[in-house]
């Protein structure tokens, strides 16, 4: 594995590369508004090329039911395994 690609959709929106990873198994997204939903995939890179993309995961915007309450989600975090051959 030579690298990773991390892309960003907002909801009801577009994906857009929003991050080229080299090795590293884990990205953390500050970038976003925190008042906005957003669905997160990965693809791989190799020396053939690009994977298909992973399946979205979708994170809550801050202020939502799943964040406690006194307790400011500011942060994204993901991490990921890679499954393809070497």
């Amino acid at each position: 594995m030579t690298g990773y690609k991390v892309f960003r959709r907002a909801a009801g929106g577009t994906a857009g590369l929003l991050k080229s990873l080299g090795a590293a198994s884990e990205y953390t997204d500050q970038s976003g508004d925190p008042s906005v939903t957003y669905s997160y995939r990965v693809s791989a890179i190799n020396a053939n090329g690009e994977s298909c993309g992973s399946n979205e995961t979708t994170a809550p915007p801050v202020g939502s039911s799943c964040v406690l309450p006194g307790i400011l989600v500011a942060q994204i975090s993901s991490s990921w395994s890679s499954v393809m051959p070497k």
